[in-house]
């Protein structure tokens, strides 16, 4: 998923990691100020803005007390769900080049183990100078925020960053493409320090079916009722994947998996992204080959509990009801009319105007390392110019008792700039 792409980003990846090009000079609309209004998230509730407010404004009292400036406060702080900081930074970008690389640094503060506010990026994550914020407060710049919260017990000697870490410094080359037939799983036994205590390499078959690749055997499971994008292992698995390591079911503490991949930084130093083209011969874009590593880990089991570990309180985190925005809502129930069952799995697109309106539906044949891009798009249809994409998938649950599991079909939803010219008028039709 790539989370540079403001589409995916705002939708999809739930972190604020905004593209370079967001940031308009004063003055001007750039993306966020004209993002499409399919893709916008609903609204931070009254009171979690202004919890996270006056957080910041703790911290960095400058950014309202301070005198005008035209530069950039690139801000990023990890919140309790009460307000208490655990982790907070600031730097100052008087140079609209520098900004972006000065968010990506403050990002490796944040916990591993945190969760989005969401609808934080609709009237939290990007604030012109000038805006009005508890009230009568007046930010002296621009302000770009990261906001994460953790669960209400998380602990910082617990955070999955520490394995992470622990991880990369001692098992780089691990990290293999996972275009190959295989790539590796490393489990490991932490200590109280943060240091790998025991470990156990062993590689795992990547399958290949078109342009999907799934990994046989990893120790990833469905995330638990109350996580949000954590994978948990349970108990008696647990039992299972350490014990081969000499740790007894007694000995385990909280656990969990999770996939590594290098950092794109370095990817892209090691490597250079080569050109997919189709079967139809129009090129979709690159590919950058990044190396990732499947991690089990396993945390010492200390006095008072359970075994497996206490699950972080997600639910402890501010959500609304229903996560998905209503724009999207209506896109997702565009693509179940436009691809119902029997479409292909993979390869699906739609096209539609910047509000919204379906222009061409249509299907690729996707293989190997090929994927969908606003470059495909623009290349089939020339003139047009590709603002923002989504991914999306649906599940078709089979109505006959004979029929076997449930049909999943996915695809991109592309969505044309404010201007761009349309392609030639052409019946649109469900795909078959």
């Amino acid at each position: 998923m790539n989370c540079k792409h403001l589409a995916h980003a705002i939708a999809t990846c739930g972190v604020l990691l905004l593209p370079e090009s967001v940031i308009a000079a004063e003055g001007q609309q750039g993306p966020l100020e004209a993002m499409s209004p399919a893709l916008r998230m609903p609204q931070t509730d009254e009171a979690t803005a202004r919890l996270v407010w006056q957080a910041v404004v703790n911290q960095f009292p400058e950014i309202v007390n301070g005198p005008e400036r035209d530069g950039i406060f690139v801000i990023a702080i990890a919140l309790r769900p009460d307000g208490s900081v655990v982790r907070s930074g600031l730097r100052y970008s008087e140079r609209e080049s520098d900004w972006y690389a000065n968010q990506q640094a403050l990002r490796e503060l944040m916990p591993v183990d945190a969760g989005e506010i969401s609808g934080l990026l609709a009237n939290l994550g990007y604030q012109r100078k000038g805006a009005a914020v508890l009230d009568d407060r007046i930010l002296k710049g621009r302000v770009v925020l990261n906001v994460q919260m953790v669960p209400a017990n998380w602990d910082e000697t617990r955070d999955s960053g520490l394995v992470q870490r622990a991880v990369i410094q001692r098992h780089a080359n691990l990290f293999l493409p996972p275009s190959g037939d295989h790539i590796n799983q490393l489990t490991v036994v932490m200590n109280e320090k943060g240091e790998i205590a025991r470990e156990r390499v062993e590689a795992l078959t990547v399958e290949h079916q078109g342009a999907m690749a799934t990994v046989l055997g990893q120790c990833r499971l469905p995330p638990r009722a109350g996580d949000f994008g954590e994978y948990r292992i349970s108990v008696d698995e647990g039992v299972a994947v350490f014990g081969a390591l000499g740790v007894g079911p007694d000995q385990v503490g909280m656990a969990g998996s999770m996939r590594l991949s290098v950092p794109i930084s370095a990817a892209v130093a090691a490597q250079s992204p080569r050109p997919v083209i189709g079967a139809d011969g129009i090129e979709r874009g690159v590919v950058l080959d990044t190396p990732e590593l499947e991690v089990c880990y396993a945390w010492p089991r200390r006095p008072g509990e359970p075994a497996g570990g206490t699950p972080l309180a997600w639910d402890s985190i501010p959500r609304p009801r229903n996560r998905t925005p209503p724009q999207m809502l209506q896109v997702y129930q565009l693509t179940e009319q436009y691809f119902p069952s029997g479409s292909p799995a993979d390869g699906n697109w739609m096209l539609l105007t910047y509000d919204g309106k379906v222009l061409r539906t249509g299907h690729v044949e996707l293989h190997r390392d090929e994927a969908l891009t606003s470059t495909y798009v623009e290349r089939m249809l020339p003139g047009i110019k590709v603002g923002s994409s989504e991914g999306w998938a649906h599940t078709v649950t089979p109505k006959n008792p004979g029929e076997m599991h449930d049909e999943i079909i996915s695809g991109s939803v592309f969505f044309l700039q404010p201007g761009s010219p349309l392609p030639p008028p052409e019946n649109v039709l469900p795909a078959k």
